[in-house]
């Protein structure tokens, strides 16, 4: 979700990135690590919200790990809903939105 004004300040827009993961311990870490990367060269207003859709894994676990590393935020399912519902959310009200 992505806000731009034009003639903004500086150019600048604020881009939220929703991110919906089931069992992805092998390669969460360096999703995450280019997904920042990625969005830090775009605009320096921008966020990641991981939604971990009940993992039996150690996806949630290496996400808390890396949160405030990559100052992400995680939102953590108990268990399985779907991608529809782990999206939900994220959705109301992204940070870089207001």
């Amino acid at each position: 979700m992505a806000s731009d004004q034009p003639g903004g300040r500086n150019g600048t827009f604020s881009l939220s990135c929703v991110v919906p993961v089931l069992n992805e311990q092998e390669v969460i870490e360096r999703f995450l690590r280019a997904l920042a990367a990625t969005l830090a060269a775009l605009t320096p207003r921008s966020e990641i919200i991981v939604v971990n859709d009940g993992s039996s894994d150690r996806t949630g676990a290496i996400v808390a790990t890396l949160a405030s590393e990559l100052r992400l935020t995680l939102i953590d399912f108990s268990r399985n809903f779907g991608k529809e519902a782990a999206m939900t959310p994220a959705w109301h009200e992204p940070a870089a939105t207001r």
